[in-house]
């Protein structure tokens, strides 16, 4: 059953500033948490849950960190092998900069000075970051002002830098900077996917052969994605051993393409099942616990909106299904917290500027399904 709260009312967070927002579960600690720019003083500020509930923390004053630039994306990520957090952001330098916790303590770094790469784009979904477990690395990937897509991978040596539009000779970088990067690790590779200033999907990849680029509207034969931000999310599943990507094409459908163990892409037109088309704000994730996968978005009549998967795909109106929370447009973040077997999308209100979260939890003692694909 799905439910919604005002967490910043229940903590007395400040409001928000923009559209930056940024959520994840930390299942090695039992803790979820939310991301956000506040209005008054561009720090960043996190809203974060343990079993006594909702608490607030001003990161940059933790970390002595520096405040958040405007039109900054904000992405963040837990480590759990390592059991640490982080979070990147672009600060009013102009700089790409980590907050990073361990052990509760908040830490602060400049990324641009460290790795010596050229100063992070400013846009949302100009960040990515993920963790490759089993290398026990993180990565962070991201679009320069020169146009270019950069990878920092963290190891034993500490940060390095990586022009991956150089090394792949890719030859068109995103034009509005949004980008999905995430590890596929039961096939041991590494991804990042754009819209290119052609008009197409691209995909840049890792494998046992170095990075390669591939241009992924040619090869599933699909119509090119919309430029602008927020139609694109990209997610793997443990259960199914796959990786999707989903986005909203010109023409206004949805589509998924997702592979695995077979050879090559599939396509899935969404359309005829998803509401309130065109979609835009969408966010994907897959809910291993429960064998299911979900694709959260803003409709046409501004509601949010819910497709998830079993044996097929559904839809739901989270909006009705909540008491219409005053989410707004604009941004949104889902994310699952396996650990307590629930799943979560963020908002920030359209009126209030509030933090507000719609969560769902199984109903005691519903059973685990198997998922096929």
């Amino acid at each position: 059953m799905w439910q919604s709260d005002d967490v910043s009312a229940s903590t007395g967070a400040p409001p928000a500033r923009g559209a930056a927002l940024a959520g994840y579960a930390f299942e090695a600690q039992g803790t979820q948490h939310i991301v956000y720019v506040g209005a008054q003083d561009r720090h960043l500020l996190e809203l974060w849950w343990n079993v006594n509930g909702w608490h607030f923390a001003d990161l940059t004053v933790a970390a002595r960190g520096v405040p958040v630039a405007d039109q900054s994306a904000v992405y963040g990520y837990a480590f759990d092998g390592q059991m640490t957090e982080h979070i990147i952001f672009v600060g009013v330098d102009g700089h790409l900069h980590e907050m990073w916790s361990d052990a509760g303590q908040w830490h602060s770094g400049d990324l641009t000075l460290a790795t010596g790469t050229v100063p992070p784009a400013l846009g949302p979904g100009s960040i990515s970051g993920y963790v490759a477990a089993a290398s026990g690395s993180q990565h962070v990937v991201f679009v320069g002002v020169d146009g270019h897509i950069y990878e920092l991978a963290y190891g034993q040596t500490g940060w390095y830098a990586t022009d991956l539009t150089d090394l792949t000779k890719s030859p068109s970088p995103a034009p509005t900077g949004e980008l999905r990067a995430y590890a596929f690790e039961s096939e041991g590779t590494r991804h990042v996917v754009f819209a290119g200033v052609d008009g197409r999907l691209h995909e840049l990849w890792s494998g046992g052969a170095g990075w390669q680029s591939s241009d992924l509207s040619s090869a599933t034969n699909t119509p090119s994605p919309t430029s602008s931000a927020g139609n694109l999310a990209a997610y793997t599943t443990a259960a199914t051993r796959t990786q999707h990507i989903v986005f909203t094409t010109v023409d206004g459908r949805v589509l998924e393409l997702w592979s695995g163990r077979t050879a090559g892409w599939h396509v899935t037109d969404l359309s005829p099942v998803a509401p309130a088309l065109p979609a835009r704000r969408l966010s994907g994730y897959a809910f291993d616990r429960q064998g299911t996968q979900h694709i959260v978005y803003v409709g046409a009549d501004g509601r949010l909106y819910e497709l998830w998967w079993t044996d097929g795909w559904h839809a739901g109106n989270l909006t009705a299904a909540t008491g219409d929370p005053p989410c707004g447009p604009d941004v949104i973040a889902g994310y699952t917290f396996e650990a307590q077997q629930t799943q979560h999308v963020v908002c920030i209100g359209v009126a209030d500027a509030h933090i507000h979260e719609l969560w769902w939890g199984p109903p005691t003692g519903q059973a685990q399904q198997p998922a096929v694909r």
